[in-house]
């Protein structure tokens, strides 16, 4: 074992196989000099992520342990996921997780709807087989609310991953250029070396990685429960994002788009998915694309939104027809329904008739670029 670098963690408890610990990032800390053994330098912050293997010494003794090193918190902290032998720890009845996810439940008779119960509505209907795993994306304009939906949609996903864990604690990883917010509040971003109810990972671009690419390179040994990726800006980012969400892991991510079609558009140009099979290929990577809008008409105020969803008879019909089959339904919803509007959504959501102006505005924001 004397060839394998030793990384000392004689103060921490590993408890299972599979584990996720944070470390303060400091000029002669634990993980730095565990990285100058391997051979590598620390020229200020060039170094975002290590995987190699280890001697660990934890309070349990010394064992050898693959770990992944990826730099967190705006370079403050690593985040250590460590690959080694050991009894799964017993599930923790988790009933609800503490993020920094505040859910607005006021209702204002001016807005059709709150954002936390749009937030309910949306989870319900994206997640048509919660068993599949993929592609979420939030798409709008500016303003339209893009990040916070993203954010309580995230909350409800690692919250019912928390009560369905086993074995290990959810792990979050956010890849944003700013961070925006941290999911947790600050004190209560580590206690005792980790977030109280799930592991969290969150990463800026040019301070804890250097790109995407890495950063999902970097995830899929890291056992993520969700990655997000704030605002996709081009091409190859959305390349990295579909190809990611075909690994058998979830991924939600926010992006600039003018209509439900056009953020369809761009994720097909994207990966050059020009003909039947290859849309076949992307629809079968995607839980659902969903598009907010703010409508310039009508008593209310608030982003309108509009979906599709994967479904059987939905992805059938994309590889078919393209984006014609984006065309929404208007009766009542069915399991097999990808396509839902935003006249469903504020009349089944919202429980109030539009009146007409407002329903047309609504309609015709559906079709746009169909």
């Amino acid at each position: 074992m004397e060839s394998v670098p030793h990384l000392d963690l004689s103060d921490r408890e590993l408890v299972g196989p599979d584990l996720t610990l944070f470390e303060r990032a400091e000029k002669s800390g634990r993980v730095e000099k565990w990285i100058k053994k391997l051979g590598q330098v620390l020229p200020n912050q060039e170094i975002f992520s290590v995987d190699a293997r280890a001697v660990l010494t934890s309070r349990a003794g010394q064992e050898q342990a693959r770990v992944i090193a990826c730099r967190c918190f705006r370079g403050a902290y690593w985040s250590l996921t460590i690959r080694r032998r050991g009894d799964s720890p017993k599930n923790s009845s988790v009933v609800s997780i503490r993020s920094n996810y505040e859910p607005n439940t006021g209702e204002n008779p001016e807005y059709f709807t709150s954002f936390s119960k749009m937030c309910c509505e949306l989870d319900k209907v994206t997640l048509s087989s919660p068993q599949r795993t993929g592609l979420l994306a939030v798409t709008g304009s500016t303003a339209s609310g893009k990040s916070e939906i993203a954010r309580g949609l995230i909350h409800m996903w690692m919250e019912r991953a928390a009560k369905e864990a086993k074995g290990r604690k959810p792990h979050l990883i956010t890849f944003e250029d700013p961070i925006e917010k941290y999911y947790v509040r600050e004190s209560q971003s580590l206690t005792n070396g980790q977030p109280p109810d799930f592991d969290y990972t969150p990463r800026e671009k040019g301070v804890d990685a250097g790109n995407l690419k890495s950063v999902l390179r970097d995830a899929l040994r890291q056992t993520p429960t969700l990655v997000f990726v704030g605002e996709i800006r081009d091409p190859e980012e959305w390349i990295e994002v579909v190809a990611f969400a075909g690994t058998g892991h979830s991924i939600v991510a926010t992006a600039h788009a003018g209509s439900l079609a056009e953020a369809w558009g761009k994720i097909l140009a994207a990966v050059k998915a020009y003909d039947a099979p290859g849309r076949s290929d992307v629809a079968d990577r995607v839980l659902a694309i969903v598009h907010l809008k703010r409508l310039p008409t009508g008593p209310y105020e608030g982003a309108f939104p509009a979906l599709w969803r994967y479904t059987i008879p939905g992805a059938k019909a994309l590889m078919a027809d393209g984006r014609r089959a984006l065309v929404p339904h208007r009766g009542t919803s069915s399991a097999g329904q990808s396509s839902f509007g935003r006249v469903w959504f504020t009349e089944q959501i919202g429980g109030r008739k539009l009146n007409r102006n407002l329903r047309e505005a609504a309609f015709a924001s559906d079709l746009e670029g169909l």
